[in-house]
């Protein structure tokens, strides 16, 4: 049996699996009822798609901000490619597009509402009991998923304030401004748990507690890109040539985007700083991944065709 003193040095890590446990249920129900409120509008903006580049690019975008998972619309995009309903090469601006939506999560996690957490889902369970209509039940529930988000972030955020007296842990995570080790951390741990929102989120919460620099965020954050293609590539096994490559298509933009930033984060860094001024580490975190995401599409863009 552990002794006490035992049970209090693994309580941290059972508390930080605990909160991520939280966040990921909580960003789950509220993709699911973003979903179930968008219904019908979701296929038709899909369908819109093909008119032209831009309009996919914005299209991506808004559908993964929709449904809060860029995970999600890749599997989609792969499916709808599958049956032919959308064109190969327009899937790519959606794709891009995508990249972009995802980084709402983390720009709403680095406001820092979490002492709210208690009230939304409070809230969110209450409407959605009394609601009588199912679109005031999925709204309920869209608050519901939002409130348990905000409570596994800051249960991560308070188990991993302890980590500070760790020499060994700070020190490891010091080891994650190595460009090419941090990217390698944040692409495996997001393809374990197939959420760069959930990784995105853990960074900010240590962010937030000051156990992590932006200098060892923005590799971690990098990597995320990297590992959240694997639910794509999962999809696409068991596809048609078309569908593979829509995979292929996911892990290509986001690799090269990776490989072109990889190699002056230092000044990368610095411009998120000027248009972040007086900004904390949690908020450049969220900055950083929204401006790499917009960055790459920008230089991938010209190149779809």
């Amino acid at each position: 049996m552990l002794s006490n003193s035992g049970i209090s040095s693994v309580m941290p890590f059972i508390n930080t699996l605990g909160g991520l446990a939280i966040f990921l249920i909580g960003l789950d129900y509220m993709s699911t009822y973003l979903k179930r409120s968008a219904g019908e509008t979701l296929k038709l903006i899909l369908e819109k798609a093909t008119a032209n580049k831009f309009i996919g690019v914005l299209v991506g975008t808004l559908v993964t901000v929709l449904i809060q998972s860029s995970s999600a619309t890749t599997s989609i995009l792969v499916s709808f490619v599958h049956s032919q309903l959308l064109s190969f090469e327009r899937s790519i601006a959606v794709l891009m597009g995508a990249n972009i939506g995802t980084t709402i999560t983390g720009q709403i996690v680095a406001f820092k509402v979490s002492k709210w957490c208690y009230l939304l889902i409070f809230a969110g369970f209450l409407y959605q009991t009394i609601a009588t209509k199912t679109k005031n039940k999925n709204i309920g529930g869209i608050v519901l998923g939002l409130g348990l988000l905000f409570l596994g972030l800051k249960t991560m955020s308070n188990a991993m304030s302890i980590f500070r007296e760790s020499q060994y842990f700070m020190d490891l995570i010091q080891s994650l401004e190595n460009v090419a080790w941090g990217i390698f951390i944040g692409a495996v741990f997001t393809a374990l748990i197939q959420s760069s929102s959930a990784t995105i989120g853990i960074v900010i919460g240590m962010a937030s507690q000051n156990i992590i620099s932006i200098e060892a965020a923005m590799p971690v954050v990098l990597g995320a890109n990297l590992g959240t293609c694997i639910t794509a590539i999962l999809a696409a096994l068991k596809s048609n040539i078309s569908g593979k490559r829509v995979a292929a298509a996911h892990v290509i933009f986001n690799l090269g985007g990776i490989l072109v930033f990889a190699f002056w984060i230092p000044q990368f860094i610095e411009l998120i700083k000027q248009i972040s001024p007086n900004s904390d580490v949690a908020r450049l975190v969220a900055n950083g991944q929204s401006a790499f995401n917009i960055l790459s599409t920008i230089i991938w863009f010209p190149f779809i065709g």
